[in-house]
């Protein structure tokens, strides 16, 4: 997808048709699946993915067809990540990014990151319904609970 295309394809408005549908994976991934309709028609999917084994180990995805149009990752604060946005790189998008909580957009084939603030503290729930505004899509109560209890470390 070129980047006019994921432009448009973000700004449609978008609903979920059904709830988030979760699957177990190898290593205690579990995957809530759950269809994007534009107008009573199917145009793609959003994704959730917890890695029970891991503390706050989340993404969630855009899917249009077989591209990735947005994903957004969140990995405990103090782990080590580091992304780099190739040249040119459009406003916004820093050089390097090390944020726990970042954004990923396909623009012209490339991955670009960069952060996404005011989440530290969300539950996975709030942090669906902020992935499917910024994707400007209406969950309605699509959302369910993963099926296995995530690890969560004690401070």
């Amino acid at each position: 997808m070129d980047d006019t295309l994921v432009a448009l394809f973000l700004s449609a408005p978008k609903e979920l048709a059904g709830d988030l549908r979760w699957s177990e994976y190898p290593n205690r991934t579990q995957v809530g699946v759950a269809v994007v309709t534009s107008d009573a028609v199917a145009v793609g999917q959003t994704l959730a993915v917890v890695l029970a084994v891991r503390e706050r180990r989340w993404a969630f995805k855009l899917k249009a067809g077989a591209h990735r149009a947005l994903e957004w990752n969140l990995i405990p604060e103090g782990e080590v990540r580091r992304h780099f946005n190739r040249c040119p790189r459009p406003p916004g998008f820093p050089v390097e990014d090390r944020s726990p909580i970042h954004e990923h957009v396909w623009i012209d084939g490339r991955k670009l990151s960069c952060p996404v603030e005011g989440l530290a503290l969300s539950s996975h729930r709030e942090v669906f319904h902020a992935f499917c505004k910024r994707a400007n899509i209406d969950p309605k109560d699509a959302y369910t609970q993963p099926t296995e209890t995530q690890l969560t470390l004690r401070r």
